[in-house]
């Protein structure tokens, strides 16, 4: 049940993003091979990073992406970006809401391998910019006029350490400091300093191409029984089936919606492909939606999760490079009303938060290495078994049917055969 602003769930969307990938990254280790090493060669990579809440430094739902290119074994040029909340608490005040912030800054890493290769230390340093901005208002903010800067010089030094567990796949931790010149923030008309600097502790990933040593993709182990495991991200966008969830209570895009249509999509999957053409996976997936309230307004955000163990069936082309697929299963759906709005301050709000979901689709995804293959899915999802109260009113039946859209990938791995 659920009756006030800011109450923890089990699988917050946020700090979701950080066990998606601290999980993927587990199954990595799990599975390494002692043959992976760093390389020589001219290679490109895509660097993911994941942080969970700092309570020492305030510091929360930080998460990164890199691009760069290893022009040696030591020396390499990446362009990374971060993103990280702080609580929003000027002098005086309670918590307002939070402090949101978007770094960009090309960097140089200098790496230097150990171990044959397969273990590569790291020091990372450049300048570059930020976005900010003040959002998720809380109780304590509503009718207040807040305004901040919107942008910042940056600049970002630290280092890391990883072990390839593959030719082209490593993971690791990687610890930097984001630095820049306070910021100002206006309070009904009076200004404040708040520091957009911060330090990170992340977990990583780093997939490499092109690998050292090409293989055939991991669709060509077609004699049975053979296993390959794999894990995976991915992240979209869902689109509720109907405008009205609850009787009387409408769907809304929250602000950080694709095109304002697209509410935002996270997901993992771990799975294990049997043969040729089957696989059984288990996808964990999370979105919010915003619910308005006839007569009243926006008056918060719905968090929508599924925990569902699935079939896929597998078609392989291409000499097993492209892959087209379909999903579908049933499992478990988590919801909870969160993030309170201004319009719902005075509203009375009771929510379950259990019921049946399941989920059918279709994809197609492509090996851009042996073990690294990026895809395209589409799933409906059947989300049933909700119900709400307003101001202790009659229970209101839901239902959260969406269509999910998403972009991911898949890193695989050889099991016993």
């Amino acid at each position: 049940m659920c009756n006030s602003d800011g109450l923890k769930w089990p699988l917050p969307l946020a700090p979701f993003h950080f066990r998606l990938l601290a999980c993927l990254l587990v199954g990595m280790l799990l599975t390494s091979t002692s043959a992976a090493e760093e390389s020589d060669n001219l290679r490109g990579y895509l660097n993911l990073r994941g942080a969970d809440t700092n309570p020492r430094n305030d510091i929360h739902d930080a998460w990164g992406v890199g691009m760069g290119i290893n022009l040696n074994r030591y020396v390499g040029l990446e362009l990374a970006g971060d993103n990280f909340e702080k609580p929003f608490a000027p002098g005086g005040y309670e918590k307002l809401g939070e402090y949101a912030v978007w770094s960009f800054v090309p960097q140089v890493r200098l790496r230097y391998p150990m171990l044959k290769g397969r273990l590569v230390p790291y020091v990372i340093g450049g300048v570059g910019g930020a976005f900010t901005q003040f959002n998720d208002r809380k109780y304590a903010g509503f009718g207040l006029d807040i305004k901040t800067d919107s942008s910042a010089l940056m600049g970002a030094y630290g280092g890391g350490i990883e072990y390839f567990v593959a030719h082209n796949i490593s993971v690791g931790v990687e610890i930097k400091y984001i630095a820049s010149s306070d910021q100002e923030v206006q309070v009904e008309g009076k200004s404040y300093g708040i520091s957009a600097s911060a330090p990170l502790i992340m977990m990583s990933v780093r997939l490499h191409y092109p690998e050292n040593k090409p293989a055939p993709p991991a669709e060509l182990v077609d004699f049975v029984p053979a296993r390959v495991y794999y894990g995976g991200l991915r992240a979209g966008g869902a689109i509720p089936v109907h405008n009205e969830l609850f009787p009387g209570i409408k769907a809304e895009a929250e602000p950080p919606a694709y095109g304002g249509t697209l509410d935002q999509l996270f997901g993992i999957l771990f799975g294990v492909n049997f043969g040729r053409h089957w696989s059984a996976e288990v996808t964990i997936d999370g979105f919010e939606t915003v619910l308005n309230l006839d007569g009243v307004g926006s008056i918060g955000e719905y968090a929508v999760v599924s925990i569902i163990p699935q079939a896929r069936l597998r078609y392989p082309r291409l000499e097993g490079r492209l892959v087209p697929y379909a999903v579908g299963g049933v499992g478990l759906g988590y919801n909870e009303f969160n993030d309170r709005k201004p319009a719902g301050a005075d509203v009375d709000i009771d929510s379950n938060s259990y019921g049946v979901t399941g989920s059918l689709g279709a994809g197609i995804e492509y090996y851009v290495t042996s073990n690294i293959a990026f895809n395209f899915e589409t799933r409906y999802l059947f989300s049933r078994g909700q119900t709400i109260r307003i101001n202790g009113g009659p229970e209101r039946d839901g239902n959260l049917d969406s269509v999910l859209f998403s972009f991911g990938l898949r890193v695989f791995f050889p099991g016993r055969h």
